[in-house]
């Protein structure tokens, strides 16, 4: 993952691990615990070829480590394989982020406990986002890990 000072001459040297990032909220005692994985954009130029999907990143570090890194922890990729970070032109902000922000208002506690689950949000995301996405507008489409 590409954090504010990272090199794109040095990635490995500078970036930051998804592997490492999920460990470090692993160790924390929080009994849910959700990443929301939203590291690609779209846009153009041979950068953006290159990127994978959130998705993509997720199954490529299974792979890495022999199984899913994923024990306590709960992950929500942005958009799936083939997929990419779109803006929403009308309100002139991601579709995935806006999306969040509006699951935070209590609008995806579906059973109104007042506990936001991944499964809650999740299911939110998709059914939100996938209604959002025009005619003319690239999918996105959360993708939801867990343990």
């Amino acid at each position: 993952l590409a954090a504010a000072d990272t090199k794109a001459d040095n990635f490995s040297g500078t970036g930051i691990k998804l592997e490492t990032l999920i460990e470090q909220i692993e160790s924390s005692v929080a009994r849910e615990k959700i990443l929301l994985l939203d590291a690609s954009h779209a846009g153009e130029g041979s950068d953006r070829k290159m990127q994978p999907s959130t998705a993509e990143m997720m199954e490529s570090l299974a792979l890495a480590t022999g199984g899913s890194p994923l024990k306590s922890v709960s992950v929500i990729a942005s958009c799936r394989k083939g997929e990419s970070g779109q803006v929403w032109r009308d309100k002139e902000h991601g579709v995935f982020p806006w999306f969040i922000a509006d699951a935070l208002t209590g609008r995806a506690d579906k059973n109104r406990d007042l506990v936001l689950s991944a499964k809650e949000l999740y299911d939110y995301l998709r059914q939100s986002m996938t209604e959002a996405t025009g005619p003319n507008q690239p999918l996105q489409t959360p993708v939801l890990f867990q343990r």
